[in-house]
């Protein structure tokens, strides 16, 4: 009941096109996956690629814009500014790793640059239920988009929403995801003690485990979920 009902709506519409687009125009090799189910999913919906590594998809779809002929892809630079100009259109300062400064002229600007979880002012400003959990992400994650939209008069919205991990791996040799606990696995604090509904999901329970003593749980599991498991674990 949190949802914002018209973001819902957008995006169940907009769901269906975005796989069968990702597979017949992108040339991603799409599966469903059958044999696993998330949280409250009454169908097999999840979209996966053989491997399941999101490595391997970010690789492909480089590759894809790599080989386009409309666009040009400026690899490991930053977004300084990006300002209005008459007429139209932004110029947009970006700088590149070796330190110099290049300027592009865009007719519109898209904002793309994921959240702020690398940033721990911005989610103890924003989020601070969950300021402090371990950040799992990307070190660029670090809310260039606020700052250039905020820049620019661009409203915002929702900025206490995000997506947590009630499990990780630690080299481990099985896939300590949210499968491991759709197959039976168990959650439990450093007493022993299962302390929530595991079925809630991995965003929601990552909450619950932040409350518990020293923020930590374990995740047990046997040799079953384990090779059942064992396939699907990415290459690393």
């Amino acid at each position: 009941g949190e949802a914002d009902p018209v973001v819902a709506h957008a995006l169940v519409e907009m769901a269906p096109a975005l796989v069968e687009w990702l597979a017949d125009r992108v040339g991603l090799p799409l599966e469903l996956a059958t044999d696993f189910s998330y949280p409250g999913r009454s169908h097999h919906r999840c979209h996966t690629i053989p491997g399941r590594s999101g490595r391997i998809v970010m690789k492909h779809l480089v590759q894809v814009v790599r080989e386009h002929p409309g666009i040009d892809l400026l690899d490991s630079a930053s977004v300084q500014h990006a300002r209005p100009v008459a007429g139209g259109g932004f110029e947009i300062s970006v700088q590149t790793p070796d330190g110099s400064a290049d300027m592009i002229e865009s007719g519109a600007l898209l904002l793309a640059t994921n959240g702020f979880g690398a940033s721990p002012e911005l989610v103890r400003r924003h989020i601070p239920e969950i300021s402090d959990a371990v950040y799992h992400g990307s070190p660029f994650s670090r809310g260039d988009a606020l700052r250039i939209g905020a820049d620019n008069s661009a409203g915002v919205g929702y900025l206490d929403a995000y997506q947590g991990h009630a499990a990780l791996a630690y080299g481990a040799g099985t896939l300590a995801g949210w499968a491991t606990v759709m197959h039976g696995g168990i959650i439990v604090n450093d007493e022993g003690e299962r302390f929530g509904d595991e079925t809630m999901g991995y965003s929601e329970f990552a909450r619950e485990v932040h409350k518990q003593p020293n923020s930590r749980a374990v995740l047990v599991l046997d040799q079953r979920i384990h090779l059942q498991l064992e396939r699907i674990t990415p290459a690393r």
